[in-house]
């Protein structure tokens, strides 16, 4: 007899915890594939979930990333994940483990903690099948990014205005004036 699909809601709470707990969860049931469509992957700032993640990858796991403007690129790059940048918009975020089981969360804010709210669908491979065609299309039109611009040179190309001067050649004139 074949398995039968369960929805589970997740509501917020002051640090994702329920999220967090059911991605956890999938990961570490994951046994051939996680395919993620996100904003941004800010999920992947908890230490608990990167840990799942990676011990799912040395399990033998492949992790597809897609994301608008992602965050942690060198640190998705460096678990030997495969991460897409486009510019179409991903609205609601999707996590889909082994082609069955995902989990929908809707549209927040981003960098948001606490605001995070979805759906956990076990064993809905009808579902998540759509999800993988939606990736698989989103994946055509965006870019592999296969490394990280090095932070510094970031901040040296669009540096920060501190209201202070910062020229050292006024320096002496702002700290003895």
């Amino acid at each position: 007899m074949a398995a039968k699909t369960r929805i589970i809601p997740y509501k917020s709470d002051e640090l994702d915890e329920d999220f967090r707990k059911h991605v956890i969860e999938l990961f570490r049931n994951a046994t051939k594939s996680i395919t993620i469509i996100t904003g941004e992957g800010s999920a992947f700032g908890y230490q608990d979930i990167r840990w799942a993640l990676k011990e799912a990858l040395d399990r033998g796991v492949k992790c597809r990333v897609y994301g608008n403007d992602p965050l942690y690129v060198s640190k998705w790059l460096s678990y030997g994940c495969k991460l897409y940048q486009g510019t179409e918009k991903a609205g609601d975020h999707f996590l889909v483990v082994d082609d069955h089981s995902f989990i929908h969360s809707f549209l927040h804010e981003r960098k948001k903690i606490g605001v995070r709210v979805g759906e956990v669908h076990y064993l809905d491979a009808f579902n998540a099948k759509k999800i993988i065609k939606r990736f698989d299309l989103l994946v055509k039109h965006s870019k592999k990014l296969t490394f990280a611009e090095d932070p510094l040179v970031c901040v040296l190309k669009n540096p920060r205005d501190l209201g202070a001067v910062t020229k050292s050649s006024e320096i002496d004139d702002v700290v003895y004036s």
